[in-house]
């Protein structure tokens, strides 16, 4: 048992896929490491009520998805990213998130705890 197998993972890759883009066997182990930190970012913002910490670990979550696109063989795209809307404490609409999924815009409610948009100085 290596230690990654000590924590309960609430993301798995997809090892289908895996075969089918013909990933080797370091490639699928980052990709482990990779939903491994995805997970202990979502069980810490399940915890913490902090607005820093919460924008923190979405940056965290955005850079987590670019690494995964990366070891997918993906091109990078944030339109196609989807975990930041599913962070546990995210209000954002997250079917009308999904059917924009791929296109550059993406829909906040500004009640979110997560995403909720910095007052800007309205002289500016």
């Amino acid at each position: 048992m290596s230690d990654n197998d000590k924590y309960i993972c609430r993301f798995k890759y997809n090892k289908e896929l895996a075969d089918e883009r013909d990933l080797d066997d370091g490639t699928r182990h980052e990709l482990e490491l990779q939903y491994i930190v995805m997970s202990v970012l979502f069980d810490e913002a399940s915890v913490t009520k902090e607005h820093g910490r919460l924008k923190e670990i979405n940056r965290l979550v955005e850079k987590c998805e670019t690494k995964l696109q990366e070891l997918w063989g993906f091109d990078y795209d944030p339109s196609r990213f989807s975990y930041w809307y599913e962070i546990p404490g995210c209000v954002c609409p997250k079917l009308d998130n999904e059917d924009l999924l791929g296109i550059s815009t993406n829909i906040y409610n500004t009640e979110c705890p997560i995403h909720q948009p910095e007052l800007v100085n309205a002289d500016t």
